[in-house]
């Protein structure tokens, strides 16, 4: 019964948001001139299926615990000045309970506007720019595949990487077919995510990790409106860790250093994707045996046909690595007793999506996946696991 009412509390959401956006929308214009307010929302109720191991739920028993709801506003104040802000509910297992919380919220200044070169600035929290995808990963409509690969986009460190606080300066450059886009960010990250501190100590410590000051610069590339687009992301994320009268452990530090490279080319009928990741991972003050430097790659390729307007299919192969110089865990396993396979993944996905109408989605996705280096360690602990594994997901999702 419980159960029942938790999933009639969810479509309800939906209905609520949905008429309430249709509401400001019938209301105020969808124009942007000052004054002007928009309203939208999106909802997606997802199935998680595996043949081993955990993922957002009961999975090998099948799961509807991955479910997603938000609402976002833009208010064009001014010429050059608008407000923005998205709340969203996540039900992900033990990796999110579904308590409402801040996406983002800033306010974006246009320092200079002209057909060739616009620049400005944002305070606030906004969303961080790396990648292909971060900037609009929260929408299933404008995602590649229900999940995003794994090894660049963690779904365990979503706050992490969605989102950040400070300070942002954009500008974009257009010369005829190439526009040239760049985004310099002071910033302090989100470090509220419940499986930061398990996967950074490889085990559940009494501390808690706290944002400190970051930067992060993209740049980005596009020729001929998407059918080349290039970009280059550079991170340094800065956290402090409070240990809690931990005694094993002091008070420190732990920085991450990633780098992506992005590559993406498009036709009529298909787009083909490609990013690699290099990161460097440090433990600073802690004390031993927990201070240390790690170097990890990761990479995917991907490509989607287009049969129609309506209907796709998509492939990708997507590799992590958390040491390059411990490729699958082995000597992770020796020295720590915990399992080597929670230090690689390997996953080979197919999938299909049908896109409805403008606001409806349906899709199915199967991985076939070695390795547990993306899997939640409160959903899947490091010893209770399986090496090989089997992932079918199935999603429905609308926008408003």
């Amino acid at each position: 019964m419980i159960k029942n009412n938790h999933h009639l509390r969810k479509l309800s959401c939906v209905f609520g948001l949905s008429v309430t956006s249709q509401f400001v929308n019938a209301q105020i214009p969808n124009l942007d001139v000052p004054g002007s307010f928009e309203a939208h929302g999106f909802a997606t109720q997802n199935f998680v299926l595996t043949s081993e191991n955990q993922f957002f739920g009961d999975s090998e028993s099948g799961s509807f615990e991955f479910f997603e709801i938000g609402i976002n506003g833009h208010w064009q104040a001014t010429d050059r000045l608008t407000f923005s802000a998205q709340v969203t509910a996540r039900d992900a297992g033990k990796t999110d309970d579904g308590d409402p919380r801040l996406d983002y919220g800033f306010l974006d200044y246009r320092l200079y506007n002209s057909d060739t070169y616009s620049a400005g600035i944002r305070l606030g929290r906004a969303v961080n720019a790396q990648g292909l995808y971060n900037s609009t990963r929260d929408v299933a409509k404008t995602r590649p595949s229900i999940i995003l690969p794994q090894s660049i986009y963690f779904d365990s460190l979503r706050n992490l990487a969605l989102s950040s606080d400070g300070i942002y300066f954009y500008q974009d450059l257009f010369r005829g077919a190439h526009e040239f886009s760049t985004q310099f960010s002071y910033i302090e990250p989100r470090a509220d995510d419940p499986d930061l501190e398990p996967i950074v100590l490889s085990s559940f410590r009494p501390g808690r990790f706290e944002g400190a000051s970051s930067w992060l610069a993209n740049f980005l590339y596009d020729y001929d409106f998407g059918k080349i687009r290039l970009g280059l992301t550079a991170t340094q994320l800065n956290t402090d860790y409070i240990s809690r009268n931990d005694p094993f452990l002091s008070d420190g530090e732990f920085i991450f250093s990633p780098i992506i490279f992005s590559a993406q080319y498009q036709t009529e009928r298909v787009t083909y994707s490609a990013e690699y990741m290099r990161r460097r991972s440090e433990l600073k003050s802690l004390g031993a045996p927990f201070d240390s430097k790690l170097n990890g790659s990761s990479y995917y390729i991907q490509a989607q046909y287009r049969i129609n307007n309506e209907l796709s299919i998509y492939t990708r192969f997507d590799n992590l690595t958390s040491d390059d110089s411990d490729r699958f865990g082995d000597v992770f396993e020796q020295n720590t007793g915990l399992s080597g396979d929670t230090r690689y993944a390997k996953d080979f996905m197919i999938g299909a999506r049908w896109d409805i109408n403008q606001n409806w989605l349906i899709s199915a996705e199967y991985h076939d996946v070695e390795g547990r280096g993306w899997l939640s360690l409160l959903e899947t602990p490091a010893n209770d696991g399986s090496r090989y594994w089997d992932l079918f997901l199935m999603s429905v999702s609308t926008r408003f």
